[in-house]
């Protein structure tokens, strides 16, 4: 149960960030500025390598998967418009959007999936063993994948929404892991701007996001305050717009 409260908590802070619910700060004459505290400073920024739930919060900003999990716990189409599961529930054929880019440019399409995947998967990222649920990953034609389990797996599409960060092939080769979770490219509703370590992460609106009319702020700043108290005093001063883990 308090797991399953963290991850509702953890997709309320996406959703409001992504699709908008406060008005934020106006930062100029049009723009305006979604303030988050977050208690821990991310060792990272890319999805596959944020080592803990708050640098989940901040990296999922500027990423998509496959698929989305709603506030209720449902599965819904996201990068995937649809999919299909075999008779024996070892086969997920993945019909993928076809008019999506990454922030950079990249096309995305079946090869990036399933170069998500086979970097997903390498032991030394965080999350290996969520993506190595998968058996394989195999590109059928530009815009749609399979997947393949070993065995029936009721919980996979539930962690792929929640581990399965699409990622640019050319880019992520060409600046190494390391680069990629201080600099990330996705395809989500935020671009990342600049990361002043233990100072802030900022993040601009990505005006060629696939969903229509989001996101509906123009830039999201998580300002690190490891203090409780500290947290609450900056909510209540206008400093930040959201916090989350406060002790009462």
């Amino acid at each position: 149960m308090k797991k399953a409260i963290l991850i509702v908590a953890f997709l309320s802070i996406v959703a409001f960030a992504a699709f908008g619910g406060g008005q934020g700060e106006e930062a100029g004459p049009e723009t305006k500025t979604l303030r988050v505290a977050v208690p821990t400073f991310p060792n990272a920024i890319d999805a596959s390598i944020a080592a803990e739930r708050n640098a989940q919060n901040v990296a999922w900003q500027m990423f998509d998967s496959l698929v989305f999990q709603n506030e209720n716990g449902e599965i819904e189409p996201s990068l995937a418009k649809d999919w299909e599961v075999s008779d024996d529930g070892r086969e997920y054929t993945f019909y993928l959007r076809e008019d999506v880019e990454f922030h950079n440019g990249e096309p995305f399409n079946a090869e990036a999936v399933a170069y998500s995947w086979e970097r997903g998967t390498r032991p030394e990222l965080e999350w290996s063993d969520r993506w190595a649920r998968a058996d394989g990953v195999e590109v059928i034609d530009e815009y749609t994948v399979r997947i393949t389990t070993e065995e029936p797996d009721a919980l996979l599409l539930g962690i792929m929404a929640q581990h399965w960060n699409m990622v640019p092939p050319e880019y992520t080769e060409e600046v190494g892991d390391e680069t990629f979770g201080e600099k990330p490219v996705g395809t989500g509703p935020f671009e990342f701007v600049e990361w002043v370590t233990e100072d802030r992460i900022v993040m601009e609106a990505n005006e060629n996001y696939w969903r229509e009319g989001l996101p509906r702020v123009d830039e999201v700043v998580f300002v690190p305050i490891p203090e409780a108290s500290t947290r609450m005093a900056a909510i209540q001063t206008g400093e930040v717009d959201i916090v989350n883990r406060l002790s009462f």
